[in-house]
């Protein structure tokens, strides 16, 4: 128990005999009790009472039932015997899992002989104790004087008795009479008359009178004078016994004894794992595990006999040419015939392929010799080896011959005839709801058509007062045919030109709409089914429908496995099918054929049980008019069979598992079923291209021309009335009228026509991008929801991605539930332009999923070249490697994307880099491919030695979570906040390190003389446009405390710092070179880009090496959380160093702010060069006054490279409207970075 209790396992099940039932469950209660406080306490799940070997096997077989996959261990209390019963039928029980069954036997059962002759032993795991330790010299010795005492038994009797083994039992009533023996010999050394005075004839005397009297019914015990005596003596006995040292303490008890734990595992013999003892308590041993039996040796020279039996598609006779004579195994072809040839390759031997005589598989059969007829019959007899045919491996045929593990699994199922297929009707769309409901449609139409009328006429706010060329009139626009119109328009989802004003007429309206929202969505969800499949009516579904009419009869093999599973089953559902069966004898088929004829000629009225391969083979054969439904009834499998011990049957079972594990058993069964069907089978694209015929949807057309044949017969009528009408008013023919009436009908009124005032005024169209966002600004009032960003990437649309990302608080970085950014989508998808936006907009195209794909993975993986094209040209890492080691070439070649893998070997990827499997890129390309990726590699110079994989997901840089974002939160709970660290003090406020959302945060505590309701108001108003998330190279606000008198603005927290600290004060260990000052100074430009193509965030926002961050990248970042707010002192200059001199001297109405950040950018690519900071030497007064009024400006030194001094000089020209926009400086950053 200590050793599962180490282990950390869990007992599933106790079984204990009924004779032992309550002793057993007092030794469990003992267990309990022993355990030590504070320990793991061993955990039973279940305890189980039996009678005998069944009652267990049965009971297992539940557990079987229930658990199959899961580990479970089993403890066996009970005597040697029934233990070893309960072993060996597990193992022969072939329904039973054997791996899955781990057995502990409480007692010492091991010290009991298990014979290595029983195989069974070696097939599960056992584990139990044993106190008699054979490898002793004094037990050897003891064994071995015992085989000579019985050396006279064995010559009378004739049988050889082997004494390698004691039970526990004989060892310690051996222990306890040598303990007796040792104890009288020291006592009667001591004092040899100690006994001879009062020992007469067998009777003891104490003090004169009579022995002891061993009465128990009395209630008193008289002791013997020699008692105590004797039990000290007991107490000091010490010597080596049958069980090892035996010692006993003063109370009485044995001490420093030891238990072995001995354990036997799947084809090994019995082996020592563990000792106990009391002193040491549990101390594992090395185990030497032992094969239980050496494979027996296979002759090779020999030509192995295999029965098999004809039926396709197993064995079946070769068809021949005119002429053509085969001989030999050539003869045969079939599943079978290319299984047979597959395991002779496998075991190196010569066979040859016989028809079984009979033509049975084999059955008990007392007429013919050896019991059994068929294939097992000719197993039996030895007159074959092997037998290879869709044979079942059942437990009558294991006990007399020997199967392999299954090479095909399958079951008992139900073949029927295939239903005729239904074709929908011409007015099949209006299947998905029933003739009631249609009718229910149509009055409800007219009820709410009707009262709709009866509300606008009865509300007084549906009438209005207009005026017409005949004066004031009262009008309603719900007269009854409106009422109907409007009532027909909401039902096609459509709409008309008037509705309700009254607070009556809107609720019928709503209700309406309602009405027709749920049902037009429930037809709609339906009507594809009913349109597009031909629907095939089956009687039969499953094995209870069967059972449960008598209408389709049914039937099977007649004394087949399956006859015979019905026959002795006990399950409910299948007993009533076999008394079904056996009540109609005439159900019963003699061969297969017949039955499969008789389903195909019955009309769908029988079906027959057969086993599944049969079903599938047989469905795949002309003419293709038989299906199998419903599920397999039973589970079971055919198996190579041998003799019982054969040396082939382990070979067998190796080669078997060997071919299942390569997939040529799954080869073969495709080969011999599917891939040589004579039925046609819709696939995909058929079932694309006959999604709808015109027979499917031909009423709707009658419909469509029904109404225009009625729209056409209905305008006749008006222009027949209409003109008789005009007639009579102008007292003219009526055919005169009617001609004029034509004549206005085809040629319109050109007076009309040419009427100034009726003229359309064209009006000249808006910029296309002007008018999608203003178009997707009515089509969404309210930001849209996060997860939307994910949907529209991945189908495509491009608009609503760029609106999307046009809202600053939108963080395009962020990842899915998966961790895939919208870049990662667009990626897989294919979607060039949106990739395209996404990069363009500051999208990190290194960025990791869980998976540690970048989005060059993914691109490489699904063959997207222009995105993949895109991603290079940004600095796409060709070498990382994702969590399998995998890089973006392993991809290319494992699709097969040639053109693609050249361009990853073009750019630098390595074709030598192993994933985690050892695999290189050459080793996943097939044929050509790899031959041309190595003659590139080779020609660039790439060193062809493979690399090691080494896991370097820590470097990839994770997409962050929504919440990691924090980008949907604003109002935070100042209580919320944990601030521990104060960072600085500064004129504009207190900055403190802290944590909020088990995030690290920087929180800024503004300095206010006073918060007034207007400032918290400003306050509110301002810091949301200081939330811009949808850059990389700006860091957002995250959100503010707005608790009076603490305003607090609250910050992501980097490591690293600001760019000052990081250029001028201990940064622990980073160098900034000049390749890394220039990434800063162009993200610092990207970023200042942005916000200038934005609407202005605030009018005090100043740029400087304080105010610009770095990532744990070292991705340069500008922070918003150092803006001033509107409330802040205005006139206050913190930095004059860096701002130039027009922000020095002017009002902020006066400045150009565009050109002033530009001079700030010219100092701070001074700074990145220089490693100085500007004007260090001078106050913050006396540097902002003397750029201001004196014209103090920062000189560039000798050494600067030339390009960046003219640069800094350009940037920093007295007349701001000559310096440059950032968008014309990033190039030239971008190409002296190159």
């Amino acid at each position: 128990m200590k050793r599962y209790q180490a282990h950390d396992v869990h007992i599933s099940i106790i079984i204990i005999p009924t004779g032992t039932f309550i002793p057993g469950l007092l030794r469990l209660q003992q267990i309990y009790q022993g355990l030590q406080p504070g320990n793991d306490s061993i955990q039973v799940e279940t305890v189980k009472r039996l009678q005998n070997v069944s009652d267990a096997i049965n009971f297992l077989h539940n557990i079987e039932e229930l658990s199959r996959w899961t580990p479970k261990y089993i403890v066996l209390d009970c005597p040697t015997e029934m233990a070893k019963e309960i072993v060996v039928s597990h193992v022969r029980d072939i329904t039973l899992g054997k791996r899955t069954y781990h057995y502990l036997l409480s007692g010492l059962i091991m010290d009991d002989r298990w014979e290595s002759e029983v195989i069974e032993y070696g097939a599960i795991n056992i584990t139990g104790f044993r106190i008699v330790d054979t490898s002793r010299r004094y037990v050897r010795e003891f064994l071995e004087g015992w085989r000579k005492v019985e050396s006279g038994i064995q010559s009378n009797t004739g049988t050889a008795i082997q004494r390698d083994t004691i039970s526990a039992q004989a060892a310690l009533m051996y222990d306890a009479v040598s303990v007796m023996i040792e104890v009288f010999n020291k006592l009667l050394r001591k004092k040899p008359d100690m006994f001879r005075s009062n020992v007469r004839r067998g009777q003891v005397f104490n003090n004169g009178s009579r022995g002891l009297e061993c009465n128990y019914s009395k209630n008193w015990v008289t002791p013997w004078e020699h008692g105590d005596k004797i039990s000290r003596f007991l107490r000091k006995v010490e010597l080596d016994g049958l069980t090892g040292e035996i010692r006993f303490s003063e109370d009485g008890r044995r001490t420093n004894y030891t238990l072995h734990v001995m354990e036997m595992t799947v084809n090994s013999a019995m082996v020592k794992v563990a000792e106990w003892t009391d002193e040491k308590g549990f101390t594992p041993v090395a185990a030497k595990y032992v094969r239980l039996k050496p494979f027996a040796e296979i002759e090779r020279n020999r030509t192995y006999i295999v029965t098999t039996i004809e039926e396709a598609p197993y064995i079946m006779m070769k068809t021949t040419e005119p002429g053509e004579v085969l001989t030999g195994n050539d003869r045969f072809e079939g599943y079978c015939k290319d299984l047979a040839d597959l395991i002779a390759k496998k075991l190196d031997i010569r066979y040859e392929l016989r028809i079984v005589k009979d033509g049975y598989y084999g059955s008990e059969n007392s007429d013919v010799k050896g019991g059994w007829d068929g294939m097992v019959g000719e197993l039996v007899r030895k007159e074959a080896d092997i037998a290879i045919a869709s044979m079942t491996i059942t437990s009558e045929r294991e006990r007399v011959i020997d199967f392999s593990k299954p090479f095909m699994s399958l079951g008992i199922s139900i073949m029927i005839k295939k239903p005729v297929k239904q074709k929908p009707g011409v007015f099949s769309f209006l299947n998905p709801l029933s003739k009631e409901i249609w009718v229910c449609v149509i009055f409800s139409y007219i009820g709410v058509s009707v009262v709709l009328f009866i509300v606008s006429r009865f509300s007084p706010y549906e009438w209005r007062v207009e005026e017409t060329l005949a004066g004031t009139a009262v009008a309603n626009d719900f007269s009854l045919l409106n009422s109907f119109w409007f009532s027909l328009g909401a039902f096609m989802q459509q709409g008309c030109d008037i509705s309700p004003r009254s607070i009556s007429g809107r609720i019928v309206g709503s209700v309406w709409w309602f009405f027709t929202l749920i049902l037009i969505s429930s037809y709609t969800a339906n009507l594809a089914a009913f349109l597009t499949v031909e629907r095939m009516v089956a009687p039969i579904n499953s094995p209870e429908d069967l059972a449960s009419q008598t209408e389709v009869e049914y039937g099977t093999l007649y004394q087949g496995s399956t006859w015979d599973f019905f026959r002795r089953s006990q399950i409910t559902l299948y007993s009533k099918m076999w008394e079904f069966m056996n009540s109609r004898k005439h159900v019963f088929v003699k061969t297969y054929e017949e039955g499969i004829r008789r389903v195909r000629h019955s009309k769908g009225k029988y079906a027959l049980l057969i086993e599944s391969p049969t079903n599938d083979y047989i469905n795949e054969r002309e003419p293709c008019d038989t299906m199998k439904v419903g599920r397999n009834l039973d589970a079971k499998g055919f198996g190579v069979a041998t003799p019982l011990g054969s040396p082939l049957r382990d070979g067998i079972n190796l080669a078997v598992l060997s071919l299942k594990e390569n997939g040529e058993l799954a080869k073969l069964k495709n080969k011999w079923w599917y891939d040589r069907t004579e039925c046609r089978h819709d696939n995909k694209q058929d079932a694309a291209r006959n999604e709808l015929s015109l027979s499917n949807v031909a009423g709707i057309f009658y419909i469509l021309i029904g109404g225009l044949v009625l729209a056409m017969g209905v305008a006749l009528l008006e222009f027949c009335y209409k003109s008789q009408v005009e007639a009579g008013r102008a007292k003219i023919p009526l055919s005169d009228a009617m001609k004029a009436k034509a004549r206005l009908t085809i040629g319109g009124s050109r007076d009309y026509d040419n009427d100034p005032d009726s003229r359309r005024v064209r009006h000249k169209s808006q910029d296309w991008s002007e008018w999608q966002c203003v178009y997707f600004r009515v089509i969404f009032p309210s930001p849209p929801d996060m997860e939307d960003i994910f949907q529209w990437t991945r189908e495509g649309n491009a608009m609503q991605v760029r609106v999307w990302l046009d809202d600053t608080e939108h963080d395009l970085n962020q990842g899915d539930d998966h961790g895939f950014s919208p870049l990662h989508w667009a990626c897989k998808e294919g979607h060039t332009k949106i990739a395209e936006l996404l990069i363009q907009r500051g999208a990190r195209v290194n960025v990791t999923n869980r998976g540690d794909d970048t989005p060059l993975h993914l691109a490489a993986a699904h063959g997207h070249r222009d995105i993949l094209h895109q991603l290079l040209r940004h600095k796409a890492d060709v070498n990382f490697i994702n969590e399998h080691g995998n890089t973006p070439l392993h991809y290319a070649c494992f699709w097969g994307y040639q053109t693609i893998a050249e361009d990853l070997v073009a750019q630098g990827a390595l074709v030598s880099i192993a994933n985690k499997d050892g695999d290189t890129p050459l080793d996943k390309a097939k044929g050509p491919l790899s031959k041309g990726l190595h003659e590139l590699a080779v020609a660039n110079g790439q060193d062809l030695k493979k690399i090691q994989f080494k896991d370097q997901s820590w470097l990839g840089m994770k997409t962050r979570s929504r919440d990691a974002t924090l980008s949907r939160h604003k109002g935070i709970d100042i209580g919320e906040l944990s601030l521990h660290t104060r960072i600085a003090e500064g004129p504009s406020g207190e900055t403190w390190k802290g944590r909020w959302q088990k995030n690290d945060i920087v929180a800024k505590i503004l300095s206010i003389r006073e918060c007034t309701p207007r400032i918290s108001r400003d306050f509110n108003e301002e810091f949301p446009k200081l939330r811009i998330f949808s850059h990389p190279n700006v860091l957002p606000v995250l959100g503010c405390c707005n608790s009076p008198p603490r305003l607090v603005v609250i910050s992501q927290w980097l490591p690293n710092g600001s760019l000052f600290r990081l250029l001028h004060e201990e940064t622990g260990g980073l160098v900034v070179d000049n390749a890394q000052a220039l990434r800063f100074a162009l993200g610092i430009a990207r970023g200042m880009t942005f916000l200038h193509s934005i609407e202005r965030i605030t009018p005090q926002f100043h740029l400087n090496s304080y105010h610009v961050m770095i990532d744990d990248d070292l991705t340069a970042k500008i922070n918003m959380g150092d803006a001033k707010f509107s409330f802040q002192e205005r006139n206050r200059i913190y930095q004059p160093a860096w701002m130039s001199p027009e922000a020095l001297s002017k009002s902020p109405k006066e400045r150009n702010w565009e050109a002033s950040d530009m001079w700030s950018f010219a100092i701070l690519l001074w700074e990145l060069a220089t490693r100085e900071v500007p004007f260090a030497d001078l106050s913050p007064m006396e540097c902002g006054m003397k750029i201001a009024l004196e014209g103090l400006r920062v000189s560039v030194p000798p050494g600067i490279s030339a390009h960046l001094s003219k640069l800094v000089r350009i940037c920093m020209n007295e007349d701001p409207g000559k310096r440059p926009t950032f968008e014309m400086v990033m190039p030239i950053l971008e190409k002296m970075q190159r």
